[in-house]
């Protein structure tokens, strides 16, 4: 059945690390399925027999509002799909690759400083994405220097977002005029409006309104800087073409 399919994708990925203990299978049905099955009750009951809910959570699994169980359906998604990237995508961001990423070098401190890596709440490889924005938005604000330490509140002003940009992609006519120290809504407005037109400019697609960065939740923020990381390093030649000949000369 779906829910057995589910059920073998959660345990899956659950043993690769994904931190998925509190997702049960019936989490991940649409409303309508949910109540096809069976006896919800029944089929509840069969889990706490089993050990794998209790109680409380089944009396909060059985809801009779569409509303409320699509809700819990859609975080249920997210959560798949967030450790789904946190177990497969994210390994990929390690010390040896980021010494080799262009944009970087290999003798940069926080290549070879392991502090960060002690945190309870971010893994290494958060640790080096954070790391990366930082650099580079440090780079390109060399006064103005901040340290970088989640993926919420630290990125809503779209500063750090439009300096990594820069740094990859100089000179881009669309990042005139950014406001460097917003302090009201119209202020990120402006760099958040300034930052989709700069992303539309180089053709990288990522579908961004301007409330997503200004309010955006810790996943938004969290995908939009991943994807940067793995797109705007592209951008930089990794070699010189020269062309010899004298001028007007076909070549």
């Amino acid at each position: 059945s779906l829910v057995q399919e589910y059920e073998w994708i959660l345990n899956y990925l659950k043993s690769h690390g994904a931190l998925l203990g509190a997702l049960k299978p019936w989490h991940l049905l649409s409303f309508q399925y949910f109540q096809r099955l069976p006896s919800v009750q029944e089929f509840v009951a069969r889990y706490i027999s089993k050990g794998l809910a209790d109680e409380f959570l089944a009396a909060d699994l059985i809801v009779s509002s569409e509303v409320a169980f699509s809700q819990l359906s859609r975080n249920a998604w997210l959560q798949l799909f967030t450790q789904t990237i946190r177990v497969f995508v994210l390994p990929r961001i390690k010390l040896k690759s980021m010494k080799v990423l262009p944009g970087l070098s290999s003798d940069l401190p926080f290549l070879i400083q392991t502090s960060y890596f002690n945190s309870n709440y971010y893994s290494p490889h958060d640790g080096l994405l954070l790391q990366w924005l930082q650099h580079h938005y440090n780079i390109q604000n060399p006064f103005q220097k901040r340290s970088i330490t989640n993926f919420h509140s630290d990125l809503q002003d779209s500063l750090v977002f439009l300096s990594v940009l820069n740094s990859h992609v100089p000179n881009l006519s669309s990042t005139i005029g950014i406001r460097s120290s917003p302090v009201s809504s119209e202020d990120r407005l402006v760099n958040a409006l300034k930052l989709i037109t700069a992303l539309k400019g180089i053709w990288l697609q990522y579908d961004v309104k301007p409330v997503n960065l200004m309010e955006g939740t810790v996943y938004f923020l969290y995908f939009f800087s991943l994807f940067l990381h793995q797109q705007l390093p592209h951008f930089i030649p990794k070699s010189i073409v020269e062309f010899s000949g004298l001028l007007h000369e076909e070549i």
